[in-house]
């Protein structure tokens, strides 16, 4: 009986110790419940909060979501309207029609809309800034009155505000400069540079890739294989441009390949309506690939180690220029939200400017770090293109496959003197990689003319393949485009002004360049011209040609 009777203490006591476990571990579940809840109210406050705050998000970058866009661009065009009135007339009337009709279309247009932005949205703008700096200032002498009459003032300010959308969004129409000083007018490109080694090609590469078993296309889905020699002649290349870009000063990142659609749209594209600087068209929407909503937000990973020297933006507004950035943490957690809700889903763009963009919104480098800064990537790019030529039998599948490896590479510099150095030394590094010492290929590097610029295209350089046929320019080998510090005022990318004293630092927007190198077309072009059908893919040849 007496063991009985311990046995059955025993047991009470591990049951009682059981139920006190379950209780803590209720506890701690209850917990984690209520701050989630808590932390999820919040979270929709903030939400709420930053919608009303800038309500006018949702009429700058549309893409039929159901929130607005956590990055709002620079809409301060005082200067512009002020300092560079006469340039800007003759931007327009020198561009391409597709992007300045509607500016030229009536002689009085833009007249109407500086004034509009002057008179009616200079105000309200400056206004609504010293209404935000007063209520996020918590003063407990301030009479509660006052702070329901500021809250309704910035009320009437955001209705004035939504009224005129369509005022800001022709303001964010306007296409950048061009370099006055190098751009031909007009739409016939300048050739710079040619190199012809051969006046003719010994044979058709895709002829010479089929004979040889170096090539594999499947037409159901539409897929093309390097094979064999192929694929290490793509490696030879690739990584014979790693080193010489790394050689030069260039760090490598991974780039994310999944961009949201704020980074696509500075360049002028939307995403949702397909067309280009926010109403013309010139990009078809459906070549970026929206991915589903399970997917985690993919720009927080990549490249990130590269970006020790940048500090975030937290204070962007400035008194002086009335910039109208919102806060960075509602923009990290409105980001969060886009991936889980798909209010905002990534598109697929693959190694592109839009990678790079995406690295530096809203971003303040330190003064301390060193300019230029160059990165590069060497990696898979979804191309836009026609998509009726990819695997036409009229058309080489490897100059039009819309998947392909390419090198790219992105500037920042502080002073357009510092960015025009960059732009002198990589114009004559591709030249130095295509020309008679390395590659050979045949070649012509032109000078884009100012009707043939793209809408943010500050001024852009085409190394081509030269066509058998005319001597004109066939397929890309390369390119490289200025933006100057278009992009960069767009996305708010700046750089810490050293200042004097106890005064707080200041920012500046940064100049920026962008380029690529296409693989495929440059394999291509060397196979057109130094290997004839009986011949067999000499890679000894290829690696002594670039001494690697």
């Amino acid at each position: 009986m007496k063991m009985k009777k311990e046995r059955n203490e025993g047991s009470m006591k591990r049951i009682i110790v059981i139920l006190e476990r379950t209780m803590i571990r209720l506890k701690r579940t209850f917990f984690v419940i209520s701050s989630r809840l808590m932390s999820t109210e919040s979270n929709l406050k903030t939400l709420h909060s930053a919608t009303q705050k800038d309500e006018i998000l949702s009429y700058l970058y549309v893409s039929q979501t159901r929130i607005p866009f956590t990055v709002e661009p620079d809409i301060d065009f005082r200067q512009l309207f002020a300092d560079h009135l006469q340039r800007l007339r003759f931007n327009l009337k020198n561009r391409s029609p597709l992007l300045t009709a509607s500016f030229l279309k009536d002689e009085n247009y833009l007249d109407d809309l500086i004034k509009t932005y002057n008179e009616i949205l200079v105000p309200n703008l400056r206004r609504r800034y010293e209404i935000r700096e007063i209520l996020s200032k918590k003063n407990a002498n301030v009479d509660p009155l006052i702070i329901e009459k500021l809250k309704s003032e910035l009320i009437n300010i955001l209705a004035i505000l939504k009224e005129n959308r369509s005022t800001i969004l022709d303001c964010l129409r306007l296409p950048n400069f061009f370099d006055e000083k190098s751009t031909p007018l007009g739409n016939r490109n300048e050739i710079l540079d040619e190199n012809r080694p051969k006046k003719e090609k010994s044979c058709r590469h895709m002829d010479f890739l089929t004979k040889k078993n170096l090539i594999r296309i499947d037409s159901d889905p539409q897929r093309l294989y390097l094979l064999n020699g192929m694929v290490e002649f793509s490696e030879i290349l690739a990584n014979f441009l790693r080193k010489n870009f790394h050689n030069s000063g260039c760090r490598m990142m991974a780039l994310p390949h999944f961009v949201r659609s704020f980074a696509i749209e500075c360049l002028g594209v939307t995403v949702a309506l397909g067309q280009v600087g926010h109403g013309r068209t010139f990009v078809p929407a459906g070549v970026f690939m929206k991915l589903t909503n399970y997917l985690e937000n993919p720009e927080k990973s990549a490249g990130t180690h590269y970006n020790t020297s940048i500090q975030q933006e937290h204070h962007f507004n400035d008194p002086e220029t009335h910039k109208l950035a919102p806060n960075r943490e509602n923009n990290r957690s409105d980001q969060s939200k886009d991936a889980e809700t798909d209010f905002s889903p990534p598109h697929l763009t693959g190694n592109s400017i839009y990678s790079y963009l995406s690295l530096f919104v809203v971003k303040r480098f330190s003064f301390r770090t060193n300019f230029p800064l160059k990165f590069y990537s060497v990696a898979t790019s979804y191309k836009f293109g026609d998509l009726s030529k990819s695997f036409h039998p009229d058309f080489s599948p490897l100059n039009t496959s819309l998947q392909r490896p390419i090198l790219s590479f992105y500037i920042l510099a502080r002073h357009r003197r510092e960015l025009t150095d960059c732009r002198t030394e990589f114009l004559g590094k591709i030249a130095d990689i295509f020309g008679p010492e390395k590659l050979n290929l045949n070649f012509k590097l032109e000078n884009s003319a100012s009707e043939n610029l793209k809408f943010a295209e500050f001024a852009r350089w085409n190394f081509c393949d030269v066509d058998d046929g005319n001597g004109g320019c066939g397929d890309s080998l390369a390119f490289l485009v200025d933006y100057d510090d278009f992009l960069c005022r767009r996305l708010k990318t700046s750089y810490e002004v050293e200042s004097s004293g106890g005064d707080s630092a200041k920012s500046a927007p940064l100049y920026s360049m962008y380029g690529e190198l296409d693989l495929y077309n440059v394999m291509a072009s060397f196979i057109d011209l130094n290997f004839n059908l009986n011949d067999d893919l000499d890679l000894n040849m290829i690696k002594n040609r670039l001494k690697f």
